[in-house]
């Protein structure tokens, strides 16, 4: 899928628009995106480093035209190189946290980290490190308990954010697996076929099977493309069916849970307090409130 260049204005703008709350200075800017659906089609003149407070998925495209599907789980952070035209739109969104850094400030941490290398700013994704998550977390923390203030608070986190993001552009990329690379219209259909049939056993040839490759090829390609296992992204799946039905209809769990596949009420709960941290009764009684 490409993108439409006649939905944008000839000169793109250099920051992403304002989606939250925002710290800002001559050379960092800090801000927490709520979850809400979103489009953006920016060029930025900074450095943006961000980091992925709840599980999302979308489309996105980077120094390109052309737009593939993404999914970038919770925990997870990412960095795009400044002059890089970026292109990102998803209809649920997801809670994320945006620190972008001047060109000059970034190369003091890159002068101070590596005084004697030059790392290749290129665009880094899926990445994990349990120091830029407690970070992210911290930040959105003072975000949302201060309304204002927190410049020295924020350029301290800024410097760890960045030097782990340094770390990370000095070290040898990982190759990634030569896979078929599927189209955007592809995806639309696999995640269609999951959406008509979540509430059946989705073995791992039948999802293989609707974008016509071999399982042990799909599964290297949907790894590369997405971010995690065609499991992991299916049980996903079934908790996102879970969370609306809990959330907008009075059907008993045990039913929600049947329709959304799991194979009883506690398998659904079991899952739901592993990747949510919460209980399906207890997430009904917060989201009713």
């Amino acid at each position: 899928m490409a993108i439409s260049p006649s939905n944008y204005p000839a000169s793109l703008p250099v920051l992403p628009p304002i989606w939250g709350r925002r710290f800002e200075s001559d050379r960092l800017f800090v801000e927490l995106c709520p979850r809400q659906p979103y489009q953006v089609r920016y060029q930025p003149n900074w450095h943006v480093l961000g980091i992925a407070l709840e599980t999302q998925s979308g489309y996105h495209a980077f120094a390109s035209d052309r737009i593939s599907p993404y999914h970038a789980p919770a925990n997870t952070f990412a960095f795009t190189p400044a002059h890089c035209e970026t292109f990102s739109e998803s209809s649920r969104g997801g809670a994320y946290l945006i620190f972008a850094l001047s060109e000059e400030l970034f190369e003091t941490y890159v002068s101070d980290i590596a005084p004697h290398q030059s790392p290749t700013l290129r665009r880094l994704s899926h990445l994990h490190n349990q120091h830029v998550t407690a970070i992210g977390r911290a930040t959105q923390t003072f975000i949302q308990t201060n309304p204002s203030g927190g410049r020295l608070y924020f350029e301290a986190l800024a410097a760890q954010f960045a030097t782990h993001v340094i770390l990370a552009l000095l070290s040898k990329p990982e190759s990634t697996p030569q896979v078929s690379k599927l189209s955007a219209r592809a995806f639309d259909h696999l995640l269609e076929f999951v959406e008509a049939h979540l509430c059946e056993d989705l073995s791992l040839s039948a999802l293989a099977e609707v974008v016509e490759m071999p399982p042990s090829q799909f599964v290297r390609w949907f790894k590369a493309k997405v971010g995690q296992s065609p499991h992991a992204w299916v049980i996903t799946c079934r908790l996102n069916r879970a969370k609306t039905l809990l959330a907008k209809t009075e059907q008993p769990i045990a039913q929600i849970a049947f329709d959304c596949g799991f194979s009883s009420q506690s398998h659904m709960t079991t899952l739901f307090s592993r990747y949510l941290g919460i209980t399906p009764k207890h997430y009904r009684e917060i989201v009713s409130q």
